[in-house]
């Protein structure tokens, strides 16, 4: 009975040897990244793209004639009279009345994106309100959207 005893601790010793050899082995392929996904080499995903430098932001140039409208001001200032209402003053009171003429035009500040600001002057009454985003193109104010 002794060589059975014998016989069987042999195998199981080589069993171990062999068993610890292949374990000992795979640890050292998955440390050095021989194996998918092992802890020593990180995988790199399939949809990852190759370094590209980014493209050049393209800044445009800032308007110069650009603002926004900050008041409206209605001016009325003296005219020439005309001459023709003299004649029922003078009657009346003995010297020359003349009915004074307004003229009414209408002054518009713009600040400009720059920090500084224009005065623009137009006859009729003009439809830009306070806050209104606008530009200046030869002295004419257009709606800047």
């Amino acid at each position: 009975m002794e060589t059975r005893t014998s016989e069987t601790s042999q195998v199981l010793a080589w069993i171990a040897a062999i068993s610890l050899i292949v374990f000992c082995g795979a640890g050292v392929a998955a440390l050095m990244g021989w194996i998918p996904s092992s802890a020593g080499k990180p995988e790199v995903p399939v949809f990852a793209k190759p370094w590209q430098p980014a493209a050049p932001v393209v800044v445009a140039a800032p308007c110069t004639d650009c603002g926004v409208v900050q008041s409206v001001r209605e001016v009325k200032a003296k005219g020439k009279s005309s001459g023709l209402g003299a004649a029922g003053g003078a009657v009346a009171r003995n010297k020359i009345e003349e009915p004074v003429k307004f003229t009414t035009s209408y002054e518009i500040t713009v600040d400009l994106d720059d920090g500084t600001s224009r005065v623009i002057i137009e006859a009729s009454a003009p439809s830009w309100r306070n806050g209104d985003k606008v530009r200046i193109v030869n002295g004419v104010i257009e709606l800047n959207a």
